[in-house]
């Protein structure tokens, strides 16, 4: 036993001689690992402000578009919908609002083929959690621009599997009055 004791001490002799001797070393390597988690979290922090930052900017482009359009400014709302739409880089969700946007000044202006050609591409853009809804709002923009593909656009959005409910409710009620206004 006293072999053992003799070891166990010596053992942590020579760990705390290790550490002194090699003191300089340890301490340069917890700086450096403490150096390095402050810039990797300040890093973060940054790139969270930013994206924050940018947000604010969407928010604002999209709120000065929609004011625009309710006061009827609609080159100022052309123009406030295109900036953000060109902001909005990573943000499918701005992005497809720009093209709505945009959508909605062409419409008030009973511009239906170029509110039309907005919502088709908002259909098409890449993370579109609905793009169902922009294809419907798009047809219904051929339906008041009286275009005969109007109908055509009812009939392949019901072929569409993945309808919601509600949504094919209304497809087929615009669908069955059209056939209705045909028939008149």
């Amino acid at each position: 036993m006293d072999l053992q004791g003799i070891q166990q001490k010596d053992l942590a002799h020579r760990l705390f001689h290790w550490a002194d001797t090699h003191r300089i070393h340890l301490v340069l390597t917890l700086a450096g690992g403490i150096a390095f988690t402050g810039l990797l979290m300040g890093t973060i922090f940054l790139s969270e402000k930013r994206e924050g930052a940018a947000l604010e900017t969407l928010v604002s482009l999209s709120h000065s578009a929609k004011q625009s359009l309710d006061n009827k400014n609609f080159e100022a709302c052309s123009a406030n919908y295109e900036k953000l739409y060109q902001t909005a880089t990573r943000q499918p969700f701005y992005r497809i609002l720009a093209l709505h946007g945009l959508a909605s000044c062409y419409k008030a202006q009973n511009d239906f083929k170029k509110a039309y050609e907005y919502l088709d591409r908002a259909s098409k853009e890449p993370g579109h959690v609905e793009p169902n809804l922009s294809r419907f709002e798009a047809a219904v923009c051929l339906e008041l621009a009286k275009d005969p593909t109007a109908e055509t656009a009812y009939q392949v959005l019901l072929k569409e599997s993945d309808l919601n409910p509600e949504l094919k409710n209304k497809i087929e009620e615009r669908y069955l009055w059209l056939q209705l206004q045909k028939q008149l």
